[in-house]
């Protein structure tokens, strides 16, 4: 592309300039990363270990969560306990994985569930507000590619595409492509709000006058 015309190397330019400025996902992890939790912000000392035991308490309560709902199952005489047993506790090791990469604290990791779980403080209104934004742009992206290959499917099939490409079954695998996984993730880790730890400093999350 850069060596065919000016305007192609002018156009290559740009996109190799582009490729070297931040990313949204990356300002987006940034901003996350310095979410107060606990009214604790990044630069506060003992900032780390009260990160460290947002989580471990987030993840504690998340397994005494499973184990009342594999009770019940067992008084209800549902008879694939075992199998339900190991879905928890895979998703319990994914959320521990997420969280805590490498046994390492993800701070942004963290922000981001602090802010979902804790959502009606004053304070995270806004940061929720464009959270739940940004998942919404995704979804509208991913809803226009996939009626964008059912458009395609219908008026060529599946055919080889444009270029030799594989047509549909290549604009079928991009609806799979997302930017913000984390945004998504973090979804299936949310508990109840009757069940959550109550936040501690809330006043640093309040009004102000």
């Amino acid at each position: 592309m850069a060596d065919e015309s000016e305007s192609s190397r002018a156009a290559y330019q740009r996109l190799v300039k582009v490729s070297e400025e931040t990313t949204i996902r990356e300002e987006l992890r940034t901003w996350l990363s310095r979410t107060p939790i606990h009214g604790s912000s990044p630069d506060d000392d003992g900032d780390e270990a009260v990160v460290r035991n947002f989580v471990e308490e987030h993840l504690a309560t998340t397994s005494a969560l499973h184990e009342s709902a594999l009770q019940h199952f067992a008084d209800i005489g549902q008879t694939d306990i075992e199998k339900i047993g190991a879905r928890f506790a895979a998703s319990l090791e994914g959320a521990r994985e997420f969280l805590l990469p490498d046994g390492q604290v993800d701070r942004a990791r963290a922000g981001l569930l602090f802010i979902e779980s804790y959502r009606d403080l004053p304070l995270l209104a806004w940061p929720r507000a464009l959270v739940d934004s940004v998942v919404e742009m995704e979804q509208s992206m991913l809803l226009f590619r996939t009626h964008h290959a059912r458009m395609v499917e219908r008026m060529i099939g599946r055919r080889v595409g444009t270029g030799g490409s594989s047509g549909v079954d290549y604009l079928d695998a991009t609806t799979k492509m997302r930017i913000f996984t984390d945004l998504w993730a973090v979804r299936t880790l949310l508990i109840k709000r009757s069940e959550l730890p109550p936040v501690k400093k809330p006043e640093a999350y309040g009004f102000r006058g």
